[in-house]
């Protein structure tokens, strides 16, 4: 998280509170995620959700740190209770059966396999709850909706999208004598099928030559593995799933003692251990766009029937020097150049560009924020990076007339024709 700093309290004043509108109902939010491989109290994802929720008087600071440990909250102005699947197919419909036991007037979920389980529960409803989804890679191919607004009338949210002809040069960027690499997919989920689809396309315009591996479940990680190393995988490039990204420790476990790079294509992943993370990165600006449906919705300012879905392209390159160096592999002096995120030593830092990234989430660019932009490159100079997205921040930024109108365009610019 960035350091907080004394100059963050001169911005308390400036960037008041929006108060919530008085309702006899308050209002219960779900919030359902797969997992989370890093142990984190809260992803990213979740992190723009809640900044969200903080920034329009949801619930107050003084509250939202109640929900440390991810307790649940019963505030004035809203409930929050929390799932957690564990990367357990099972355990997602159980989560999303307890949210709905619970009360829940609205499904904030966190990846396909969770968005589809919610779906799952919710179709047959004469009067079903809102889900407002992130992180979801390839709506149209989960079945989650035909397009943008062609979906489930209680469905919206905000839907991410890896180029993976970007994502494929760089494999010879480190290794430019590459000839076969190797990726593992999960039939089950969605984005791993079309993940894998789109990785073997794109190999065979850059005339490389693909191994792959299908599994069901983590128990299959260490033998898909050990399998493509012995088929002559110098690398390991592995699609947008959950599967491969709970199972890590497992996928490690075999290529590090084979000094294999591993090459994941979901920019969480280098937070457990990926080599390198290539693809969409925008985790915490998904949990942002999927807010501000939220807050549009809890507001009254949308439809959700008639809002469409979010859906953004980006392309992000990261690299963890700690686990190059137990694989015993030197990362190029260009992807070195590339890399927006850094883990080293335990420790993971963002570059400039990326924090931009969050800034401009809000609706304002740093330009309109001279004071915020000194404090930015201060810490960035200082500390040699900035670990993650400090939220007292982020909230004032939100709640700046700028962060407001930019609001209003935002939930505007999704409405769907009636």
């Amino acid at each position: 998280m960035l350091k907080t700093v004394v100059t963050l309290l001169a911005f308390a004043v400036m960037f008041a509170l929006l108060p919530v509108s008085a309702d006899d109902h308050t209002p219960t939010v779900a919030i359902l995620r797969f997992g989370d491989a890093s142990g984190a109290e809260f992803s990213s994802t979740e992190t723009g959700v809640l900044d969200m929720l903080e920034a329009f008087g949801y619930f107050s600071a003084d509250e939202r740190a109640e929900m440390a440990g991810r307790a649940g909250l019963d505030g004035e102005n809203i409930s929050i209770v929390w799932g957690d699947a564990g990367f357990d197919f099972i355990n997602a419909a159980l989560a999303v059966d307890k949210a709905l036991d619970q009360g829940a007037d609205v499904l904030v979920t966190l990846s396909t396999p969770m968005t589809q389980a919610a779906l799952n529960a919710t179709g047959d409803m004469d009067d079903p709850p809102a889900i407002i989804f992130a992180a979801v890679f390839d709506a149209a191919e989960a079945g989650i909706a035909e397009s943008a607004c062609e979906k489930p009338a209680h469905v919206s949210g905000a839907e991410a999208k890896t180029p993976y002809n970007e994502v494929l040069p760089l494999l010879l960027i480190q290794d430019p004598d590459l000839q076969t690499f190797g990726t593992i997919f999960n039939p089950a989920e969605a984005s791993s099928m079309a993940g894998a689809e789109a990785i073997v396309a794109a190999a065979e315009a850059l005339g490389l030559t693909v191994e792959q591996a299908s599994v069901s479940s983590v128990a299959d990680l260490r033998a898909a593995t050990q399998g493509l190393i012995n088929r002559g995988a110098g690398i390991i490039l592995l699609p947008v799933d959950q599967t491969t990204l709970g199972g890590m420790p497992v996928i490690l476990a075999v290529a590090n003692e084979y000094g294999i790079p591993i090459f994941h294509s979901n920019m969480q992943a280098l937070s457990v251990g990926a080599t390198v993370g290539a693809g969409y990165e925008l985790l915490f600006e998904q949990g942002i766009r999927a807010g501000r449906i939220l807050v549009g919705h809890l507001n009254g300012d949308i439809d959700i029937a008639n809002t469409a879905i979010y859906s953004e392209t980006s392309m992000g390159v990261g690299v963890n020097l700690d686990s190059a160096a137990d694989q015993g592999v030197e990362i190029s002096d260009e992807l070195m150049d590339m890399a927006g995120r850094v883990y080293e030593d335990g420790q993971g830092y963002v570059s400039m560009a990326e924090v931009v990234a969050r800034v401009e989430a809000t609706g304002l660019s740093l330009d309109e924020m001279p004071r915020v932009k000194q404090y930015i490159e201060n810490s960035l100079h200082s500390g040699g990076g900035l670990p993650g997205s400090d939220s007292q921040l982020i909230v004032r930024m939100l709640n700046h007339p700028a962060g407001l109108e930019f609001q209003q365009e935002f939930l505007a610019g999704l409405a769907c024709e009636e």
